[in-house]
Order: structure tokens, then sequence, then C-alpha cells
């Protein structure tokens, strides 16, 4: 290849990225100003971003209230599609929106597993996209050094798992008896939007053509395909039956050693 040509192509992919970046911080901003964050990656310590944003439009509403009689805080709107991550990390998140005086609906897009489960959770008002895949899981983590060391890890990881469990059971209506019947099995406990409605984890699926912000009453989806209109106008919409979805764990996930934290 002649070194133009690679200057060329060189010059050209700088510039695609650069545009990229252009068009990504211009959606950034957009998003923002309507005050709704995405979560789209493992849980991470750059979390505390989403955290910080939290904090600051709470200031505001609070500022806000102190000059106003009547002010109704406007909803933030957080998207979830994670795969889940570290659990200090999840936690952290967990925290700021049980903290959060301005609500937080939380809206399943793609994927929410493992801690993504509990941040999804954590949300004052919870939706789904109808094709939206939720999966429960047992905490994995491993322990290198002396056996003390290695003790007291497990240790801790039966504490954080319990503290997984309560943010799952206080939130829904799934009982301790299928958390441990899954985890017993070395299960992973896959289910669809619907599914996880009918165990209270979802308060609606988001019918066909429903957009933000949406009227609660006209979100829920009765009927694959369904939108707003046909199903106001077809009152012999049907639920479809959700049947809980169990496929097993990776058998390396669980006894992979990792130096540091545990994944949820």
């Amino acid at each position: 290849m002649l070194r133009s040509e690679v200057f060329t192509k060189k010059k050209s992919s700088k510039h695609e990225q650069e545009n990229e970046l252009v068009v990504n911080s211009d959606l950034d901003e957009k998003l923002l100003c309507d005050r709704k964050l995405v979560l789209h990656k493992s849980l991470e310590d750059d979390v505390v971003k989403l955290i910080m944003q939290i904090e600051q439009w709470n200031a505001e509403d609070d500022e806000v209230e102190l000059a106003l009689k009547e002010y109704t805080r406007p909803t933030i709107f957080l998207f979830v599609h994670t795969p889940g991550g570290l659990c200090d990390a999840g936690l952290a998140l967990v925290s700021a929106l049980e903290q959060s005086v301005t609500p937080v609906t939380t809206i399943a897009v793609g994927s929410v597993a493992s801690m993504g489960i509990a941040i999804f959770l954590a949300g004052s008002e919870r939706y789904a996209y109808r094709h939206s895949i939720f999966m429960i899981h047992q905490l994995s983590s491993g322990a290198i050094g002396k056996l003390q060391g290695q003790l007291e890890h497990v240790s801790w990881n039966l504490r954080m798992q319990a503290r997984m469990d309560t943010l799952i059971t206080e939130r829904s209506i799934v009982t301790q008896e299928q958390l441990d019947s899954n985890r017993e099995r070395k299960q992973d406990w896959y289910m669809f939007a619907e599914e996880a409605r009918d165990l209270g984890m979802v308060d609606a699926v988001l019918a066909v053509g429903v957009q933000l912000p949406f009227n609660p009453k006209e979100a829920e989806v009765f009927d694959t395909g369904t939108t707003v209109e046909e199903q106001a106008s077809d009152d012999n919409g049907t639920t479809e039956e959700g049947l809980d979805t169990v496929l097993p764990a990776d058998e390396d996930d669980s006894i992979q050693p990792e130096e540091e934290g545990s994944d949820c």
C-alpha cells in the first residue's frame, strides 16, 4: 500500500471520529435537557457521573421549591441496558435513586441483568419496552491469597448476596424461595418484560407507539404488536401468559478468581 493511501485512510478515520464525537455530544446535551440518563454498559466506578447528575437536579429542584409555593419536580428518566457489573458501583447508584426526592423513573430498554435488576427496581416508577430481557442470578466472585482472607471474602459475599436478594424481594413479588431454588441449581433466571411485570418487577410494559412522557394508563401492552389506538378500540385484548425461563449458567462463571470486588 502506498504512503499516500495510508495517510488518506488515517485522515478519514480521524474525521469520522470527530463527527461521531460531535453527534454524541449533541445527543447527550439533548438528553440532559429532557432529564434523561442512559445506563448502557457494565457497572464500574464511573457510575458516579450518573449519581452526581441526579444530585444536581435534586439541588436545582430544592432551590425552586423554596422560591415557588406550588412546584412539581420534573421526573428524571433513567434508561437501563446493562449486563451488571461491580456490586459496590451498582449499590452506589441504587442509593442515589433511593435518596432522590425528585422522582426517578426507570425504563428497561434492552438487557437488564444481574446488578442491573437492583438498579431498575430502585425507580419510583418502572417501565419496560416489550422486548426487554431481565435476568436474575447469584453474584460471582473469587479470592486469592491466604486461607483466612479467602474465608473473609466468602463471608462478605454471603452478606452481599443477602442484600441483593432483599432488594429484589422487597420491590417485587419474587420470593426468597424462588431465588434460593435457582441458586441451588446454579441457574440464571431469564424472563421477558411481560413475565417481569407479572412478578411485580415492572409497573407496565410500554405499548407500541407510546412516547415519553406518557399517561401510565396508556402504557400497558396486552397484545403483541398492538398500538395504543388499536388497544383503546379493542376490548378483547388478552395478556400473554408468561413462563419463567430458566437457563443453565455458564459453569465457569462462578469459579473464575478475581482480585477485587464482586460482580452482581
